[in-house]
């Protein structure tokens, strides 16, 4: 009997080794690529980030409390109604994607982009809304970039 015991010991040891290697290489991913996860459960109201979220919006990872004050604190202010549409479109049909800015704890604006859903369960009821967002500053910058040397280029055609 405790050699049973034993082997389910050690594959629970093994088990828990394998998943702190997947969470650890999870936000090796997320860190590299600029995407952050959350959810909220909508029973508790319990929010979760992952340590990218807090990256993004100018903090070290767990250096302040997450919230949805938070978040609706660091939305440029022109862009506050995409974030309102986006949660009416949200509830009504489940999921939505958005682009806007955030300006960063230091000040700095930054372009995100932003994919929301809600899960519920059996009854249809909303329990859990989960998202991730992305920092996609370099390639609107590079876009922006793009146009110029386009508007550029024509005009210098023009000229000729």
């Amino acid at each position: 009997m405790s050699d049973i015991i034993d082997a389910l010991k050690s594959k629970l040891e093994q088990n828990e080794n394998e998943l702190k290697v997947c969470k650890e290489r999870l936000k090796e991913v997320q860190q590299l690529s600029h995407i952050a996860q959350w959810h909220v459960d909508l029973t508790t109201g319990v929010p979760f980030w992952s340590d990218e979220d807090y990256r993004i919006l100018g903090y070290r990872p767990g250096e302040i409390k997450p919230s949805w004050d938070l978040m609706l604190s660091h939305i440029h202010p022109e862009d506050m109604g995409i974030i309102m549409q986006g949660r009416e479109e949200l509830f009504e049909k489940g999921c939505v994607e958005s682009e806007y800015r955030i300006i960063q704890k230091g000040g700095e604006v930054r372009f995100i982009y932003s994919k929301n859903m809600i899960e519920n369960d059996d009854q249809g009821n909303p329990i859990l809304l989960r998202g991730i967002f992305r920092d996609i500053t370099e390639q609107k910058n590079q876009e922006q970039e793009i146009s110029r040397l386009k508007a550029t280029l024509q005009m210098a055609s023009k000229m000729d």
